[in-house]
């Protein structure tokens, strides 16, 4: 004999075991409608950016070793684990807090894509989402280039803990976190070889002088 509960019961029961991310929520508070502005204004100023980029015609070698699938690939990965969790664990804090620590997240993001869109214009014809150094490149010290060696990858930090923080959730946060660890990481262990693979004496000296991802601190 199969017992049919009301449709607000099951709403009800719903509603006590899956907590809406409020990236995802647009009522009675539409906080889904900034988020999504935020994303898709960071996703289209990136493309703009490095679509009127010129791109070098040096014959260079291709040293990724697999770092840029990892990014591409690992980052989907974390972000969508990081939003399943957010489903079925209970918000970071509740209330106004909650709207806030989205807010800030929120401000993480446009940071983090306002530093990754900098870093497009110093790198130039540079720029490549592979590992790859020309002999007849040169090692980029302008703009934030000055002070840290790797600030692409810090604006990128920036901006998916940013989504991470938008999410409300500690374990989405915790999440994205051991990502940044593992995918920037290795990233940068293989750029700073292949860098060296090319330009021993002048990376050697940049990198006595520079931090990787903040400045003075590391």
């Amino acid at each position: 004999m199969s017992i049919e509960l009301p449709f607000s019961e099951l709403l009800a029961n719903l509603n006590a075991t899956i907590y809406w991310p409020l990236p995802l929520t647009f009522w009675p508070i539409p906080a889904g409608l900034l988020f999504w502005a935020v994303f898709m204004w960071a996703r289209a100023r990136e493309r703009n950016a490095l679509a009127h980029q010129r791109v070098s015609n040096d014959s260079t070698s291709d040293l990724d070793k697999g770092s840029w699938p990892l990014i591409n690939h690992g980052w989907r990965l974390v972000r969508l684990a990081a939003l399943l969790v957010a489903f079925v664990t209970p918000p970071w804090v509740d209330g106004a807090a909650r709207y806030a620590l989205f807010g800030l997240g929120l401000v993480l993001m446009i940071c983090g894509a306002l530093l990754r869109q900098h870093c497009f214009r110093m790198l130039g014809e540079h720029f490549t989402y592979e590992v790859k150094v020309s002999v007849k490149s040169q090692v980029v010290k302008r703009g934030l280039y000055r002070w840290v060696r790797h600030p692409s990858y810090t604006g990128g930090m920036l901006y998916n803990f940013g989504i991470a923080l938008a999410l409300t959730n500690w374990r989405s946060a915790v999440m994205v976190v051991a990502g940044m660890l593992v995918i920037y990481l290795y990233r940068v262990h293989v750029e700073e070889r292949a860098l060296l693979q090319m330009h021993r004496d002048d990376y050697g000296e940049y990198m006595r002088h520079t931090k990787r991802f903040v400045p003075f601190v590391y």
